[in-house]
């Protein structure tokens, strides 16, 4: 895991904010990954709170080709992993152009809601952008305490 290295970016007045994620792990994908933000979030580990929506951008280099791009973003409590709706599934289109093609660079937009009746727990945030043969081009891990 990376150092605790914090940037945080006023977004719009009011306290929308956005931080740099530098508390993450890199589960292994053949993308490069360069940054990573949330919003809202002030300060890591990022606090969410239950129904809400967040947003990411996650700026990369692509090492393989692919047609398409799918996410999947899980919540991991316990050691088990609970499904976070990302919208919209598809990582296309999304500051992404597709085919994806080796050394290209984005930034990869998408949203996600932590589910309702999920448990105000600590955990950790799975989130992984999967190439057309089932692949990761992107595979992060972090910490992420639910309200």
């Amino acid at each position: 895991m990376q150092f605790l290295h914090i940037v945080v970016i006023s977004v719009v007045a009011g306290c929308s904010c956005a931080v740099l994620l530098k508390q993450y792990t890199d589960c292994g994908g053949h993308g490069s990954i360069h940054s990573i933000s949330l919003e809202p979030c002030d300060k890591e580990p990022c606090h969410i709170t239950r129904g809400n929506t967040y947003y990411t951008n996650i700026n990369f280099t692509a090492q393989e080709h692919s047609k398409n791009l799918t996410n999947i973003c899980h919540g991991i409590i316990a050691g088990v992993p609970e499904n976070f709706q990302v919208s919209p599934s598809s990582a296309c289109g999304n500051g992404v152009s597709c085919p994806l093609t080796p050394g290209q660079s984005a930034v990869y937009k998408a949203s996600v809601t932590c589910p309702s009746d999920a448990p105000q727990v600590r955990l950790a945030a799975k989130w992984e952008v999967r190439d057309d043969r089932g692949k990761n081009l992107i595979c992060i891990v972090f910490p992420l305490t639910i309200d």
